[in-house]
């Protein structure tokens, strides 16, 4: 067997027995100390980078099982269909009538995001809303923003989820009141009752992330 042949099982196999590594281990796999060579074969293969990590580990795609989410971990590194931490936080706020407050998007991805949605908020990727004292990141689509403005409203009227009665709202889902917890997320509420079919898309994101942190 070829020198070159035999390298590329070992790479292969690298993946195959540890689902995810790091360049120094690619390299070593491979028998070389060129970064580009490793690419090179990654592309090949085709793989994922890690949005966790400082995007230091490496799948390939066949390896990544993405939930409704379209998020992969494995020891912990997290790894997205999205791709590097920006765009999935920018698939993720886009994706959302409600849109995210960074914490929240650091509970879903498991990772610091405030850089991230500062970054996308200074590019005018996302916009953002001072919510009691909070930034709340959210789609730049007009539509979008227009459908979020009716909770803003009732968020100021009402204050923060810890001063709302739950038990009131939740027998009042189609008045005036339930468009709040859909919109502002307040998914307290939203476990009182069935899930409805969840999907993969975009629009979906802010439901299965309630779901994925319950």
């Amino acid at each position: 067997m070829r020198i070159e042949a035999f390298h590329a099982v070992r790479f292969v196999e690298l993946f195959r027995t540890r689902k995810i590594a790091t360049m120094p281990e690619l390299k070593a796999a491979l028998g070389t100390d060129v970064d580009m060579t490793v690419f090179r074969k990654l592309k090949e293969l085709g793989y994922r980078t890690s949005y966790s990590h400082r995007g230091g580990y490496y799948t390939l795609n066949e390896i990544a099982l993405f939930n409704d989410l379209g998020l992969w971990s494995f020891r912990a590194v997290w790894f997205s269909r999205y791709g590097t931490l920006v765009r999935t936080c920018e698939a993720f706020v886009t994706g959302s009538e409600a849109g995210y407050f960074a914490e929240e998007l650091d509970n879903v991805l498991h990772v610091e995001t405030k850089a991230a949605l500062l970054h996308l908020f200074r590019a005018a990727r996302v916009s953002r809303e001072e919510v009691s004292g909070r930034y709340l990141y959210c789609s730049s689509e007009p539509g979008v923003r227009e459908h979020r403005s009716s909770g803003e409203e009732l968020w100021k009227d009402h204050g923060p989820a810890k001063a709302l009665d739950t038990d009131a709202l939740a027998t009042e889902r189609n008045s005036q009141f339930y468009p709040l917890c859909a919109l502002l997320g307040l998914d307290t509420l939203r476990r009182t009752e069935p899930d409805s079919a969840s999907s993969s898309g975009p629009r979906r994101l802010r439901r299965n992330a309630a779901n994925q942190l319950r």
